[in-house]
């Protein structure tokens, strides 16, 4: 239980932390708006997480391994694509707001994805104004760079790192959020009576950890505060 402890700790420091941000640009009439745009982007993700990795780890104890890994799944592209979001803006706040229309590029463009196949399928009237308004917004960003796949990403977030946890992250949980007959093989019951796969549950509680770990540590950073602390405890106890 001491990974479960210690992500609560280190949320609670992190509220602390916000808290007092709040506190500052409150009473500073100042602040610019990008600074406050920023601060309530962290604000709803670290809600965000707070919540995914309460429900991972309430899964994981109940033996709940497959639903704590689709929630993991979750967590993992929210806070890395986050993370790569404010990774630069301690340097230039600007770096902030390019990433995030890098990203919201990206994603128009999945929706448009699914929205063509939607409308080739159906033929439906309100998925074709839906498709216009995707393909507005798109244009609109038309001399946005593209965002960097999930490979990139993690390389570029987690170091060394990086290689094992993509393929943790979008590779033994891709099959998890997409199952098919070959992942079906691979389940067998547990000694709760729950479903678990054949490879290693115990990643899910470590995974969760560095995830935490790589949001905290780069909210962090662009607020300039101590984070020996969390750093400490998680090379400990990621050993």
């Amino acid at each position: 239980m001491e990974i479960d402890e210690t992500i609560n700790k280190w949320l609670t420091l992190l509220d602390n932390e916000l808290a007092s941000i709040r506190g500052q640009i409150d009473t500073n009439l100042g602040i610019s708006d990008g600074k406050n745009c920023i601060y309530n982007y962290c604000l709803l993700v670290k809600t965000l997480a707070d919540n995914y990795s309460t429900s991972i780890l309430q899964l994981y104890n109940q033996g709940k391994e497959l639903p704590a890994k689709i929630t993991l799944r979750t967590l993992a592209e929210l806070v890395i694509k986050f993370s790569w979001c404010i990774c630069e803006a301690h340097k230039d706040i600007s770096a902030f707001f390019v990433n995030s229309e890098r990203w919201t590029k990206n994603s128009l463009k999945e929706q448009q994805k699914f929205l063509k196949r939607a409308f080739e399928c159906f033929g439906d009237k309100q998925i074709e104004q839906n498709l216009k308004e995707c393909q507005d917004g798109i244009d609109k960003l038309i001399n946005t760079g593209n965002m960097p796949d999930n490979a990139q990403l993690c390389k570029d977030l987690f170091g060394k790192e990086g290689s094992l946890n993509y393929l943790i992250l979008f590779g033994s949980l891709h099959e998890v959020v997409h199952s098919d007959l070959t992942f079906l093989q691979k389940l067998k019951f547990g000694d709760k009576g729950t479903l678990i796969s054949d490879d290693d549950g115990e990643i899910i509680k470590p995974m969760c950890m560095a995830c935490i770990y790589l949001l905290l540590k780069y909210i962090y950073q662009y607020y300039k505060v101590d984070f020996s602390i969390i750093e400490s405890d998680y090379l400990r106890l990621k050993k």
